[in-house]
């Protein structure tokens, strides 16, 4: 019974660390085996940098302050914050099939479902403020007096 305990990585015993990290917890958990490791570094990216994104046009947006461009870029910033949330979520979905993080996850009353239905729920709010940030860009470009695209 207690073996079942002691994990079977050389990874968990805290021997040398020399198999890729997605190796290890493939063998202390199979479930694992569907994700890999480098989209956990990508939506951890996704993450960093599009609230990067969202503090940078949220100070672009104050530097246009009652210029013909502020309301496109007043658009931008909850844009990339919605992103950044939906990022995040995914992230945490990503890690609840770790069974450490699991336990973590279901603490904190969080369902996988739901950590899925907050991801792409901030994806598809991104998407529409870009959608409106764009309409709004091209219409201050016509009032500029340009011509139509």
């Amino acid at each position: 019974m207690a073996s079942n305990l002691v994990p079977r990585h050389k990874f968990f015993r805290g021997e040398s660390q020399s198999r890729s990290i997605l190796t290890a917890i493939e063998t202390h958990h199979p479930m694992l085996s569907i994700i890999e490791y480098h989209d956990l570094l990508i939506e951890l990216a996704a993450v960093f940098f599009s609230t990067f994104l969202a503090v940078f046009t949220f100070r672009l947006a104050r530097f246009f302050k009652h210029g013909i461009f502020y309301s496109s870029y007043r658009l931008l910033w909850p844009a990339f914050s919605f992103y950044s949330i939906g990022s995040f979520f995914d992230f945490a979905a990503y890690l609840s099939l770790d069974p450490t993080w699991f336990q973590i996850i279901t603490y904190l009353n969080l369902d996988i479902t739901w950590l899925h239905i907050i991801h792409a729920l901030g994806h598809a709010l991104f998407f529409v403020f870009i959608t409106l940030s764009v309409y709004r860009f091209y219409r201050a470009w016509l009032e500029m007096g340009m011509k139509e695209v």
